[in-house]
């Protein structure tokens, strides 16, 4: 299913000169962009999967320094640079919450070689930063050697 969205309030214009494109897939919302050349997608703002690969370990770090904080969310800003910078446009209701006194940040090792690097401050997890580690793990042999040698 797809609809239509205008920055106009006249419904009619949602037709005739829609902003972005919503898309329901099967298991995710999906924003596009219209009016930016090669309709990049918007970054949702919801929780994305902890388990888009199996987790392997985890850890929970509390009151992270400013700096290092500050570090993690401009690297993962780069990392998301192929997103639209349209504001995601479906909202509604208000965060009661206040904002966290401090940052806690979690961390999981997953089954495809990714750390992700997620701010588990407040209500919901919102992932910072993915860094990949297959490179560094990647070898030559096969894994099937050990079990050919038995």
């Amino acid at each position: 299913d797809a609809l239509p969205i205008s920055s106009n309030a006249d419904l009619a214009a949602e037709f005739d000169d829609p902003v972005a494109l919503v898309v329901l897939a099967e298991e995710e919302l999906v924003v596009i962009d219209l009016r930016t050349e090669g309709w990049p997608v918007m970054q949702s703002p919801y929780l994305v999967s902890l388990h888009c690969s199996a987790i392997t370990c985890s850890h929970h770090i509390s009151n992270i320094p400013l700096k290092l904080w500050e570090g993690t969310i401009l690297a993962g800003t780069k990392q998301n640079a192929h997103y639209s910078s349209m504001p995601w446009p479906i909202d509604g209701g208000i965060v009661l919450a206040p904002n966290p006194p401090q940052r806690d940040l979690l961390l999981t090792g997953h089954e495809d070689g990714t750390v992700r690097f997620w701010d588990a401050s407040g209500v919901c997890l919102r992932l910072l930063y993915k860094l990949s580690t297959v490179g560094v793990f990647l070898t030559d042999a096969d894994h099937n050697d050990n079990l050919n040698s038995q």
